[in-house]
């Protein structure tokens, strides 16, 4: 018997391997496979730069890999509706238990099941994997291996049509670009919104403190401030980030900084001696004239 079974584990956050491991024996009601193809899910290129999805969190060396097909190589006791060398396609999610979510056929919502490459569970991103028999399809001639280890995902957006009740002639809106796409474009504008909102929150603080000691204001007061807060808000995006793994809080500190001192020094585009006539005032002011003079 082959004693090759390279598989790609993923240790840590960043650190995935090539390992050898050994070929497991399939029990009662399981069925050694064969992997042939298998796919590259978001959620194992989620799992490889975070570390974690969610409550799901990488706490031990864990094989990647759920979208997969392959040949039966051997069959555990039990096993009568398979046998070695047909072709299946997996479903990764078995559960575990019979509750009421599997009585009910939604056995996908029990808490026990097991799912292929999701802490601690293996995933099936190797030569060999041991899989329950109940839960592996066969494949009809006229579908490749790559073909089938596409029906998971398939059956993902299947699933997400008959919930949504979109059919032949529905009428649809699509309106992903893709989290590559919008990431840039959402981390400037969301940084520029947060510089905006701390510089204003900042300038309002300093002419509070300062007026307290009835001095003049500085310009080196508010900037301080504003910094201050930047440091703050960046501690608690990176709080909120870690939680909930949000795009909004994908926002670089280059993008709050830089527009924080654009909003600063635009701020303090004129100096006036009024007294009762603020630099942000006066900036509105002149930026409406320029306005009117286009």
């Amino acid at each position: 018997m082959d004693t090759d079974n390279l598989s790609v584990v993923l240790h840590a956050k960043g650190d995935l391997r090539l390992e050898q491991r050994p070929i497991p024996e399939p029990g009662p009601n399981e069925v050694l496979l064969q992997m042939h193809s298998v796919g590259i899910c978001g959620s194992d290129v989620h799992y490889w730069q975070n570390g974690r999805i969610g409550d799901f969190v990488v706490k031990k060396p864990m094989v990647l890999g759920h979208e997969a097909a392959g040949r039966v190589f051997k069959v555990g006791p039990g096993v009568t509706h398979l046998k070695p060398g047909d072709r299946v396609a997996i479903e990764p999610g078995a559960p575990r238990d019979m509750d009421e979510f599997c009585k009910s056929g939604r056995y996908n919502l029990s808490p026990t099941i097991f799912f292929c490459a999701t802490p601690p569970d293996d995933g099936n991103l190797s030569r060999y994997y041991i899989h329950n028999a109940n839960f592996c399809y066969k494949l009809p001639d006229n579908v490749s291996y790559e073909e089938g280890a596409l029906i998971e995902p398939l059956s993902v957006g299947i699933h997400a049509c008959r919930r949504a009740g979109v059919t032949l002639g529905s009428s649809v809106l699509v309106c992903k670009a893709g989290q590559e796409v919008l990431k840039p474009f959402v981390q400037h504008i969301f940084g520029a919104l947060l510089a905006f909102i701390l510089c204003v929150v900042g300038y309002i603080l300093c002419v509070r403190v300062i007026s307290i000691y009835n001095a003049k204001m500085h310009n080196i007061y508010c900037f301080s401030t504003v910094i201050a807060l930047c440091i703050c808000t960046l501690v608690t995006l990176q709080i909120v980030q870690y939680r909930l793994q949000s795009i909004l809080c994908h926002v670089r500190f280059s993008e709050i900084w830089w527009h924080s001192l654009y909003f600063f020094f635009m701020s303090q585009y004129t100096i006036t001696d009024n007294e009762t006539e603020t630099n942000w005032t006066n900036c509105w002011r002149i930026c409406d004239q320029d306005s009117k003079s286009l």
